[in-house]
C-alpha cells in the first residue's frame, strides 16, 4: 500500500483510539471496513492524480472516515490528525 507519513499516522490513531475505546466489537468493524475504503481510495488517488476524480473520491470518503469517528466520539486531536491527510 502506498501511503504518506500523515496518512499512515491518521491510520495508527485510528486503530490506537478503537483498541482503547469501550466501543463495541461491531463498531470496530464499521471502522474497519471503512478503513478499508479509505486505503483504496488514498491509494487510487496518488495512482490517478490526471484527472479530479479520484480527489474527489479521497475527499468523500475521508469525510466519512470523520464523521463516523465523530459519531463513535473519537477525540478532537484524532478528526484533527484524518481531516489534515493529504
Amino acid at each position: 500500500m502506498i501511503v504518506t507519513e500523515e496518512f499512515l499516522a491518521a491510520w495508527d490513531q485510528t486503530l490506537a483510539w478503537l483498541k482503547g475505546s469501550d466501543r463495541q466489537a461491531w463498531d470496530g468493524y464499521e471502522v474497519g471496513q471503512l478503513l478499508q475504503r479509505v486505503g483504496l481510495k488514498y491509494n487510487w488517488r496518488l495512482l490517478t492524480q490526471t484527472d479530479g476524480t479520484g480527489e474527489r473520491e479521497w475527499r468523500e470518503v475521508q469525510m466519512a472516515w470523520a464523521s463516523k469517528l465523530s459519531d463513535l466520539g473519537a477525540p478532537e486531536s484524532l478528526l484533527a490528525t484524518v481531516r489534515a491527510v493529504e
